[in-house]
């Protein structure tokens, strides 16, 4: 693939959309929304959902997603559209925040510059959720009604525990209730109960499309294909949507019995692709074939991406027409990568790759348009280092700008690994082990002084020390600790900016996380070979013990140097006492007593504080990854306890405060781990209650009853049943119980027959509605 020499427009830009941040801007098709197509639409009942709830969530895969009938849809019925599209470098706040900012441009009402200058201005102070307020604020007051945002591809904020989308779901919670209807699309279903209580979740069984649908879709199409072909390819793709736009398209380019075929061999959604993805591109000529390969890398296209100053461009082409089977069409010239053809495009071997002079003139034009993040990782595909350099000095000034301190040291070790060593040995020539001192040293001085620690907390005694504001305040560097190890969730240790990539076996590792449970105290040797061998000879439990230790010391070598950490002596092992060492599950424990201590001094709002640190460190259940070792299963039990506990806690603090919505993310997060709690249904129907949403504070009551009587065959307690009928009766309802205890201050006595009547009511209910069903919604 080569550029032919030609003329070609430069990228129209908006000049309201340019925001002086050195080169941390996204392109402008991230907010590009889809033109108005004038092809085959294929019909999608369930988008009628959409208007019944001020939050509706698509949570399917992406070839269920119909990006541009949702487009001409929403058009249709808001007078304001707000359209994002979210990349993998979202999951941070600080950039999240630039990116939802960058989209408050496009609405003309916005004085953007003072916006900007006072979001940056909170969050490079750490104080996030006022930034993040800000911005729900502005985008509810600026809109014109009704008005719709759409955030497209919101799984790559992929953890819902992490910062960024929870500040995410706070801020639009509070614009959702001013009228901004809130779509977000690409959701998966498991976490979208974390988004918004009352919103509308729809999954693939609501967006399938059926057999009369693809009828539909074929006749528009033009394609004359039998309805045992259209029920095959209903059938094969499962009713995905974009999928079925996708095929459709293929057989309006190649014709209808250039379909017959793939369809009647392929067993999948996938297969079907991937071989009508081959048969288009042997007729696709190279310009599109650069305009595919960068669209598998940017998720999107635009004319003017290959152009350089110094020399003509590409050959100049017209704009796909309508029914392009690759492009999406969007406004001012962009094109968005249809999401079906893009597994199978990475994967296509006429797009293997793109060679170095074109991912050089690429990655020029995104740093000219401000987009030197996404340049970067073009550049050091091509190998380009030193335009890498000059472009992460420019993503670094927009990273400090909003204090995104975390991001900034992994895109100072990004630049270290790829910059050649420059350190002269003695003799004057270059060391080939050489470090560059400057990049490779940023992440630790960077992290020294984070406010928001995201991959190395604070240290243990850094922890200790607890600023009175309950923020972790800068130390000296001696107090950084020389490793940091993660038992909850995934395992992960680090020496340094070192981690520990691969583990030569499990039992090793295994080893390991034991000694480092119980690193204050020797362990002898028969301890090991009876806890991880116990079924062996003393003698083969012996051998595989130091088979476990040696693999297990050059794991550690990778990362930690010649430094010894697993030390042997008189038949015990131990981690190396001198080491300074940050456990995860140490500060869990430690945040949480110092939250328990400031609640019994009445100091409410810095007990909420610890409790919510203490929680952003539990990513996951003590040894996740090794659930089998008998060992860890009592401190595994006793670990989600002290978390739920720390939930609850929470909770109740968010509801004594008034932050309902709060209280009520709190309170599903519990019943994710724990459908039976009904303390938790309580609170979440006093949350309901009190929002002036009695229907959905019924309806949490239906759950509860039915998930205790389907896992544990009991009735809920008195007390949750006269809830009931005192939200039913729409009283005030006042307080919060504990465990089913009565009310504070309730003088109500149960009524007479009142258990009789919640024994039909639980069983009225289990007879009507779908238990699995209730599983699938709590």
């Amino acid at each position: 693939m080569t550029f032919k020499t030609k003329t070609l427009v430069p990228l129209q830009k908006r000049p309201d959309a340019i925001v002086p941040l050195g080169g941390f801007r996204r392109l402008e098709g991230s907010y590009a929304i889809a033109a108005p197509a004038q092809h085959m639409l294929l019909p999608w009942p369930g988008l009628e959902h959409i208007g019944w709830a001020s939050v509706v969530v698509l949570s399917a895969p992406w070839d269920f997603l119909m990006l541009g009938r949702l487009a001409v849809l929403l058009r249709q019925r808001y007078e304001d559209l707000i359209w994002v599209r979210l990349t993998p470098q979202d999951d941070d706040p600080g950039q999240l925040l630039l990116t939802l900012l960058g989209a408050l441009t496009r609405l003309r009402t916005v004085q953007s510059a003072e916006v900007w200058r006072t979001a940056t201005h909170w969050a490079r102070r750490g104080e996030w959720r006022r930034a993040y307020q800000l911005l729900g604020e502005v985008l509810s007051a600026a809109a014109a009604r009704p008005a719709a945002l759409v955030l497209e591809d919101t799984e790559q904020l992929h953890s819902s525990r992490s910062p960024p989308f929870s500040l995410l779901v706070r801020s639009l919670k509070s614009a959702a209730q001013d009228g901004l209807d809130i779509i977000l699309a690409g959701c998966v279903q498991q976490r979208s109960w974390h988004l918004f209580v009352d919103g509308l979740v729809l999954g693939p069984d609501e967006l399938r499309l059926d057999q009369h649908a693809a009828e539909h879709g074929a006749a528009a199409a033009g394609l004359e294909l039998t309805p045992a072909i259209l029920d095959r390819v209903v059938t094969v793709t499962g009713g995905a949507g974009a999928a079925l736009e996708a095929i459709f398209s293929v057989g309006t380019a190649l014709g209808s019995a250039a379909l017959v075929e793939p369809i009647t061999r392929a067993s999948s959604r996938q297969e079907l692709l991937t071989d009508l993805c081959e048969r288009l591109l042997t007729r696709t000529d190279d310009y599109t074939c650069t305009a595919l390969a960068t669209a598998t890398r940017l998720g999107m296209w635009h004319p003017g991406i290959a152009a350089s100053p110094r020399r003509e461009t590409i050959e100049t082409r017209d704009p796909p027409q309508p029914g392009s089977p690759w492009w999406l069409n969007l406004a001012d010239g962009w094109r968005q990568l249809i999401h079906p053809w893009r597994g199978p495009l990475r994967s296509a071997q006429r797009l293997t790759g793109l060679d170095p002079a074109e991912l050089t003139v690429i990655g020029d034009h995104l740093a000219r348009e401000g987009a030197a993040e996404q340049a970067i990782f073009l550049y050091q595909e091509a190998h380009a280092a030193d335009r890498a350099a000059d472009a992460a000095v420019r993503v670094a000034e927009g990273l400090a700008s909003v204090g995104s301190w975390a991001a900034l040291a992994q895109l100072g070790e990004q630049i270290a690994r790829t910059s050649p060593a420059t350190v002269l040995n003695p003799a004057g020539t270059q060391s080939p082990d050489a470090q560059p001192s400057g990049w490779r040293r940023l992440p630790r001085r960077i992290l020294r002084t984070s406010p928001w620690r995201r991959q190395n907390p604070p240290s243990h005694r850094e922890m200790a020390a607890r600023a009175p504001t309950g923020s972790v305040t800068a130390e000296a560097p001696e107090l950084q600790p020389a490793a940091t190890v993660h038992l909850l969730g995934e395992l992960r240790v680090a020496f340094g900016d070192r981690c520990v990539e691969t583990w030569a076996s499990g039992r090793g590792r295994a080893v390991f996380e034991y000694l480092v449970v119980h690193r204050h105290s020797r362990v002898r040797r028969d301890r090991l070979m009876a806890v991880f061998w116990p079924e062996s000879s003393a003698d083969a439990a012996r051998n595989s013990l130091n088979v476990a230790i040696h693999g297990l010391r050059q794991a550690l070598h990778a990362a930690a140097g010649d430094r010894p950490i697993v030390i042997c002596k008189d038949c015990c092992y131990f981690i190396e006492p001198d080491l300074g060492i940050w456990v995860d599950v140490e500060a869990f424990e430690e945040r949480l007593k110092s939250a328990e201590q400031r609640l019994n001094n009445d100091e409410a709002a810095q007990a909420q504080t610890d409790f919510e640190m203490a929680v952003s460190l539990y990513q996951g259940d003590f040894l996740a990854d090794d659930p089998d070792e008998s060992w860890g299963v009592v401190t595994r039990e006793h670990l989600r306890l002290r978390y739920l506990d720390a939930l609850d806690q929470i909770a109740r603090l968010r509801f004594s405060t008034g932050d309902y919505v709060g209280c009520a993310e709190s309170c599903l997060r519990i019943l994710s781990y724990d459908t039976c709690r009904e303390d938790a249904h309580c609170l979440l129907m006093r949350c309901h209650s009190r929002r002036g949403q009695p229907q959905l504070a019924l309806r949490q009551y239906h759950s509860c009853a039915t998930l205790l009587y389907q896992e544990l065959q009991l009735l809920p307690a008195p007390s949750t049943t006269e809830l009931f009928y005192r939200i039913q009766r729409r009283e005030n309802v006042l307080g919060h119980d504990r465990g089913g205890a009565r009310d504070v201050g309730d003088s109500h006595e149960i009524p007479a027959g009142a258990l009789l009547i919640e024994r039909g009511l639980v069983r009225g209910v289990i007879s009507r509605v779908d238990v699995h069903g209730y599983h699938q919604a709590v």
